[in-house]
């Protein structure tokens, strides 16, 4: 839904060791990004979006580590 209605190239979750689960969504720009999360990330559902909002109120002003790709070598997943 993100990808389609605000431009995302989509998005990898991890867990780390803790059992804490990290997201890393790739956008094509900054801008794009920019204009998603001013829209509150799709989240029409008021307890998620609430749920999402509460999430970040804990982080750093800027929630996000906003880094730009240099090198990508993934493989993409065989189907």
């Amino acid at each position: 839904m993100i990808r389609e209605r605000y431009g995302s190239l989509g998005s990898r979750l991890h867990r780390d060791q803790d059992g804490r689960f990290i997201g890393i969504a790739e956008w094509p720009d900054r801008e794009t990004w920019q204009r998603a999360y001013d829209a509150a990330m799709a989240y029409d559902d008021e307890a998620v979006r609430e749920a999402f909002l509460e999430a970040l109120e804990d982080s750093a002003e800027e929630p996000f580590l906003l880094m730009e790709v240099t090198d990508d070598l993934l493989l993409p997943v065989p189907e």
